[in-house]
């Protein structure tokens, strides 16, 4: 509906899928090494946020693109509450979070339910500075 918008970040966006997948893909191994070395079973989902999704948040929040954190994300499902809380330490401890970026949702419930952990670290400090946003849930 918005086609000048649309183009716009489209070429302010071009290069961020190609290099980003490579980061997600050593995420998701770094990740899963850290669980496993912990013994923690869980499912370990990346993804790079499309374009609508990009430009939704930009317009809600008034940010600018390089100010959207979450552009890298990652989804780690695991068997139990406790253990949303156990791979967070995990995961502060590992990589180094971003100051004032977590968000508990699994304490205070969203009004439609929605119960996952948020926090956002950079993870990758020899390949990116770009911070990952981490959603931890059952």
């Amino acid at each position: 509906l918005e086609p000048d918008s649309y183009e716009a970040l489209a070429r302010e966006a071009a290069g961020l899928w190609e290099q980003e997948e490579a980061s997600l893909v050593l995420l998701r191994e770094r990740v899963g090494r850290l669980l496993a070395h912990h013994h923690i079973d869980a499912r370990v989902e990346c993804r790079v946020k499309g374009l609508y999704s990009l430009h939704r948040k930009m317009l809600r929040t008034g940010c600018s693109l390089p100010e959207v954190m979450d552009k890298l994300g990652v989804r780690i499902i695991v068997r139990s509450v406790p253990e949303c809380y156990t791979v967070l330490g995990l995961v502060h401890n590992h990589f180094r979070p971003v100051p004032g970026e977590l968000e508990d949702y699994i304490g205070l419930p969203k009004d439609n339910g929605y119960q996952s952990l948020h926090t956002c670290v950079y993870p990758l400090r020899d390949l990116s500075d770009k911070p990952v946003e981490l959603q931890i849930r059952t």
